[in-house]
């Protein structure tokens, strides 16, 4: 190997290892190989998503509701009085 390639490699190689210290690449290895530590993280991941989509749900289904019925209170005249000529005519039909 010359020594222009030796030192680029060093270089590079540096550059790589000061890459890994910014991303905790050691702390992510011992982490990965840890099936304990592992599973008791996915394990409260998960449990921290399925609250996340429960309260998301709750808290749509809340205002659904709420829009659903302002709009049945306002307009319940209309609908009363469609489902009144709707049932006359089912009667007249019969």
């Amino acid at each position: 190997m010359r020594p222009k390639q030796a030192e680029s490699l060093t270089q590079r190689v540096n550059a790589l290892e000061k890459v890994a210290k910014k991303l905790h690449l050691n702390e992510a290895a011992h982490y990965w190989q840890s099936t304990g530590r592992l599973l008791w993280r996915s394990f409260l991941a998960g449990i921290a998503r399925g609250f996340g989509i429960f309260l998301g749900f709750s808290i749509l289904a809340a205002l659904i509701t709420l829009v659903l019925t302002t709009a049945l209170r306002d307009n319940w005249p209309k609908i009363a009085a469609w489902l009144d000529t709707m049932l006359e005519n089912l009667q007249k039909r019969l």
